[in-house]
């Protein structure tokens, strides 16, 4: 060996793959991050649409995606563009599908707001 000669180091291939594992699992951590900003958005919309808690808006947004066979961070995506007047095209029919859901469902009086018919 000469002296500007650099040791050459081989990892193990258990290392290696371990390595690959992690960075996969930090990908789709990140993506689980970025969609549930979108679907906690998506969940406020509904929130001030229907009057109703963050519960109930789950509710509403997890019960259009199983019935529209979407994924609920695809429904919440689009339905955020929607509240600022854009649509994807490619999501625009399940997601007209899903609102038609959300606003045929009667709406709730949120949990937290005081009955207006007690006579005070």
């Amino acid at each position: 060996m000469t002296v500007d000669s650099k040791p050459q180091y081989v990892l193990p291939e258990a290392l290696v793959h371990r390595n690959q594992e992690l960075e996969e699992k930090v990908r789709n951590l990140t993506h689980a991050l970025e969609s549930r900003a979108v679907i906690d958005q998506a969940i406020g919309v509904i929130m001030a649409v229907r009057s109703c808690d963050s519960e109930r808006a789950w509710t509403i947004l997890s019960t259009a995606s199983q019935r529209t066979n979407t994924k609920v961070r695809e429904i919440a995506s689009a339905l955020t563009a929607t509240a600022f007047g854009a649509l994807p095209p490619e999501t625009a029919r399940p997601v007209r599908h899903a609102l038609a859901i959300i606003t045929s469902q009667p709406r709730r009086k949120p949990a937290c707001l005081p009955d207006q018919d007690a006579g005070d």
